[in-house]
């Protein structure tokens, strides 16, 4: 029988906590010929705090709407806690 101290507890943690970080690859999304996000990949880490800054029209808004899967890229890739947003059914997102 595994035996919990404090340190196997925070040994615990720190891995699950690693699961929840955010991969975004090559996330592309176009409106008719426009480009709102065009080709961005970055990582956050879990613990992380991550701002977006730019001026308007410049995709901060289309970038979250499609970490958050309520709008669908054309192209690229978003990971949360090791899984695509793509492969997580609908029922199950909060």
């Amino acid at each position: 029988m595994l035996r919990k101290s404090k340190n196997t507890i925070n040994l615990l943690l720190i891995i699950n906590l690693k699961l929840m970080d955010i991969i975004i690859g090559n996330l592309t999304k176009k409106y008719r010929t426009q480009k709102a996000v065009n080709n961005i990949s970055f990582k956050v880490n879990t613990g992380e705090i991550l701002g977006f800054l730019g001026p308007n029209g410049s995709g901060k808004t289309t970038t979250m709407k499609i970490i958050t899967n309520y709008l669908a890229a054309d192209a690229g890739e978003v990971i949360i806690g090791g899984k695509s947003i793509r492969e997580v059914p609908t029922e199950n997102k909060t």
